[in-house]
C-alpha cells in the first residue's frame, strides 16, 4: 500500500457508521486523518494521542477514567484483547445519552480511530481493524 491514507481509506469504507478517523503513532503524531474542521470536530492534539496510546498499552485499568479526543471527554466503555498483542481494541462514548462512539484499535506502533455518527453501534464499525492488521 501506497501512503498512510490508503490504510485511512480502509477505516473509511463503512459510510454508513462513521464519521471519521485517524491514523496516530505511538508518539501521538498523525499518520493520516479525516477533516476533522470539515466534520466540525477538533482533531486529536499529539498529546491526546500519546496519553492514549501509553493507556491502551498499559491495558485496562488505565483506560477506566475515559480518554479525550480533540478536547472532547470520552466516557470509557470497554477494552478487548490483550495489551501486550496488536489487537487491543478501547471503546469509549460521548456523553451519559449520546450514542457516539470513539473505537481505538492499537497496531505495532500506531492506534487507528474510529469516530461513528450519532446512533450508530461501535460494534458494526469494523475497518479500523483492517487498517490495524494491515499496518
Amino acid at each position: 500500500m501506497s501512503g498512510w491514507k490508503a490504510y485511512l481509506d480502509i477505516v473509511m469504507k463503512d459510510k454508513t457508521n462513521l464519521k471519521g478517523a485517524g491514523i496516530y503513532g505511538a508518539d501521538g503524531a498523525a499518520w493520516a486523518e479525516s477533516d476533522w474542521k470539515a466534520l466540525s470536530m477538533t482533531a486529536p492534539t499529539k498529546a491526546e494521542c500519546k496519553a492514549i496510546y501509553d493507556n491502551v498499552v498499559k491495558g485496562d485499568s488505565s483506560c477506566t477514567n475515559g480518554f479525550v479526543i480533540g478536547g472532547v471527554k470520552y466516557m470509557f466503555i470497554r477494552y478487548e484483547g490483550k495489551a501486550d498483542t496488536y489487537s487491543a481494541i478501547a471503546y469509549g462514548k460521548k456523553g451519559a445519552t449520546t450514542s457516539v462512539f470513539f473505537v481505538i484499535s492499537k497496531a505495532k506502533k500506531a492506534m487507528v480511530y474510529a469516530i461513528t455518527k450519532d446512533g450508530a453501534n461501535a460494534g458494526n464499525v469494523t475497518g479500523h481493524l483492517n487498517a490495524a492488521a494491515a499496518l
